[in-house]
């Protein structure tokens, strides 16, 4: 499955494609399109580096016996269409403004964490010097640290091995229709062409796959919930929402965890202690100084 690219509906009247068509016909049309096609799929930044003019020519579908490449290349530039630096690199003119969503694929947009992280209150990365120094205690700590045991670990989804080249989206789409294929009872969802988009939005904001595995185990579980995320509206509608109380209810759960491992015996074990303690000397020592429940 591709990916798509934005052509806005008045590029027919645009200057640079009338005079492009003037120079060209429908072909030079055609030819655009496909060099915005070949960099959606192989140059998602749009730079066309290590390509000579033969080379994007050919990404354009450019026959050379018929189109000179390096007349071709240098009318785009020309016409603004592409743009060469002084280094000689060629890259496709506004690719970053008008190709948001590929030019950061695989990337995430910095003003649109920062705004996430404080919508939904997350701190801000740590600098690279305090990632240094944690880094540093942690290999101070590495010989202690080995013979304890992974802390809740994460291990990849079987349903997310197979798309690990997936857009962001699509890999998105595909770990929410499993959690709900899963759930019970099941749930299904609707539109489902409709969910990459609006997951992509929600990654682009800063959340992240944990992020929504998370939220949707959590609404899975919760029948309130549960038949408001069915749609991608609803689901984007009350995302934050659930996040919210999934973190909540994930830290009160960790709380109580903390706190069963601080008690003392069983009951049953502090019964029986008191028990051998009325018939046993060296058992009352024991239960003297035993934690009660």
């Amino acid at each position: 499955m591709g990916w798509d690219f934005r052509v806005e509906s008045t590029y027919r009247t645009h200057p640079k494609f009338i005079l492009l068509k003037q120079l060209y016909g429908s072909e030079g049309v055609d030819a655009v399109f496909a060099l915005w096609a070949f960099a959606t799929e192989e140059r998602p930044k749009g730079t066309l580096a290590n390509m000579t003019d033969k080379k994007i020519a050919a990404a354009c579908g450019i026959d050379p016996t018929v189109i000179d490449p390096s007349e071709f290349v240098n009318n785009l530039v020309e016409i603004g269409l592409l743009d060469r630096g002084e280094d000689g690199v060629v890259a496709i003119h506004n690719w970053k403004k008008r190709q948001p969503n590929i030019w950061s694929r695989g990337e995430k947009d910095p003003v649109k964490v920062a705004a996430a992280n404080a919508r939904w209150g997350k701190k801000e990365p740590d600098s690279k010097e305090k990632n240094e120094k944690k880094q540093a205690v942690v290999d101070a700590d590495a010989p202690a640290m080995q013979c304890m045991p992974s802390a809740m670990p994460h291990p990849i989804p079987s349903y997310l091995k197979s798309l690990s080249q997936a857009p962001d989206g699509e890999r998105a789409r595909a770990l929410v229709f499993a959690l709900m294929s899963e759930s019970t009872p099941k749930v299904r969802a609707k539109n489902p062409g409709t969910w990459p988009g609006m997951l992509q939005g929600l990654l682009d904001e800063g959340t992240t796959l944990e992020d929504l595995e998370r939220a949707t185990r959590f609404a899975l579980q919760d029948p309130f919930w549960r038949s408001r995320i069915v749609s991608p509206k609803a689901y984007c509608d009350n995302y934050g929402q659930i996040l919210d109380q999934a973190t909540k209810a994930m830290a009160q759960e960790q709380t109580q965890k903390g706190d069963k491992t601080q008690q003392g015996m069983s009951a049953e074990a502090w019964e029986a202690l008191k028990r051998k303690a009325k018939t046993e000397p060296e058992v009352s020592n024991k239960a003297v100084n035993a934690k009660p429940p």
